[in-house]
C-alpha cells in the first residue's frame, strides 16, 4: 500500500528535462503545463504501523459520518521537506507549493489491501471568496466618499485594516496579525513602542477594553462563522474563554513582540510556513479591528449630511 500526495505548484519558470525519480524512499513525479511544473506528486510507502482511513457513524448523530484520515507517520517529515524545497526553489522563481491544498490517495497494491480500504481518495482545497449575495445601497458609497474628505487622519488606520483583512482572507495569518496590531497601536498606543508601555496604554483605553470584552464574548460564534478547523474552536475555549479583556490585550502585545523577532536558538520560535498555527489569533484580531473601524465609519456615514 502506498499513499500518494498531489500538490498544486505555482511557478512560471519553464523546466526542461522533467522526469520522475525516487529519493529517501519517496517517489517524486511531476505534471507540466506549458512547460512549467503545475503539480508535484509524491508516493509514500506505508509501513506496517501506518493506519488506513476509517469511517464511522458519529456517536451523537448517526446521520453524520466521522472520517479519520490517518496519514502515514512519515507525513510530518515529508511536509517539512516540502516546505524546505519551497525555499530552495524560490531562488529559481517558485512562488509556492500549495501544501494546504492536498489531493491524497491510498493506492492498494494487492487484492487484500483493496479489501481493507474503506476510502481511497480525499481532496483538501481552500476556495477564495467569490461575489457574495450581500447587497448595500449606493448611499453607502456616496456617504463614504463625503466622509473620507473629512477623516483624512484615518487613512493609515483604515489602510492597516484593509490590508489585514486581505491577508486574513488569503490565510496569511502572521502578516494579518502585524497589520491589525499596527492599527491598534496607531489608535491606542499614544506614541509608546516598548511592550510594557503599550500594554499600559491599551488597558487604559476603556473603549478598547469594552470592544475586547465583546470579542471574547462573541469568540465562538466568530470562529463558527469563519468556517475553519474544529480544533480552532477547541483552542479558543482552552486559551481565551477565561481571559479578561485586559489579559487578552496584553496577550496581543506579547504575540506581536514574539512575531517581531526570530532566532533558531529559541526552543519555541515561529515558522513562517506554519501560518495555520496563528489562525485563531488572526480571527480574533480581525473581529476586534472590524468593531473598531466599523464604529468610526458608521458614525460618519450615518451622520446627517449638512
Amino acid at each position: 500500500m502506498k499513499c500518494v500526495f498531489k500538490y498544486p505548484v505555482k511557478w512560471i519558470v519553464k523546466i526542461d528535462g522533467v522526469q520522475p525519480f525516487t529519493h529517501n524512499g519517496w517517489h517524486f513525479d511531476f505534471v507540466q503545463e506549458n512547460e512549467s511544473i503545475s503539480y508535484i506528486i509524491i508516493s509514500v510507502p506505508l509501513t506496517a504501523s501506518d493506519k488506513l482511513p476509517t469511517f464511522s457513524p458519529n456517536p451523537k448523530d448517526s446521520r453524520i459520518i466521522d472520517c479519520v484520515i490517518n496519514q502515514p507517520a512519515s507525513t510530518e517529515l515529508l511536509m517539512k521537506t516540502l516546505r524546505t524545497l519551497e525555499g530552495f526553489l524560490s531562488v529559481y522563481g517558485l512562488e509556492r507549493i500549495a501544501l494546504d491544498e492536498a489531493d491524497i490517495a491510498w493506492v492498494p497494491e494487492t487484492e487484500e489491501e483493496k479489501q481493507k480500504l474503506q476510502g481511497q481518495q480525499f481532496k483538501f482545497k481552500y476556495t477564495k471568496r467569490e461575489t457574495s449575495n450581500l447587497r448595500a445601497p449606493f448611499t453607502v458609497v456616496k456617504r463614504s466618499v463625503i466622509a473620507s474628505t473629512e477623516a483624512l487622519d484615518w487613512e493609515v488606520p483604515l489602510s492597516f485594516y484593509r490590508k489585514g483583512s486581505n491577508d486574513h482572507h488569503d490565510r496569511r495569518y502572521i502578516d494579518a496579525i502585524h497589520d491589525f496590531y499596527f492599527l491598534i497601536e496607531t489608535l491606542f498606543g499614544n506614541g509608546k513602542t516598548k511592550n510594557y508601555q503599550v500594554k499600559i496604554e491599551l488597558i487604559k483605553s476603556q473603549p478598547l477594553v469594552t470592544i475586547a470584552a465583546q470579542v471574547l464574548r462573541e469568540g465562538e460564534q466568530t470562529i463558527l462563522r469563519r468556517g475553519t478547523r474544529t480544533t480552532v474552536l477547541d483552542e479558543f475555549r482552552q486559551k481565551y474563554a477565561n481571559k479578561t479583556p485586559e489579559q487578552y490585550l496584553e496577550h496581543v502585545v506579547e504575540l506581536r513582540g514574539f512575531l517581531h523577532h526570530h532566532s533558531p536558538q529559541y526552543k519555541k520560535t515561529w515558522n513562517p510556513t506554519l501560518e495555520y498555527e496563528y489562525e485563531l489569533d488572526a480571527i480574533l484580531l480581525s473581529h476586534l479591528c472590524f468593531l473598531i473601524c466599523s464604529q468610526k465609519v458608521e458614525s460618519m456615514i450615518c451622520a446627517p449630511i449638512s
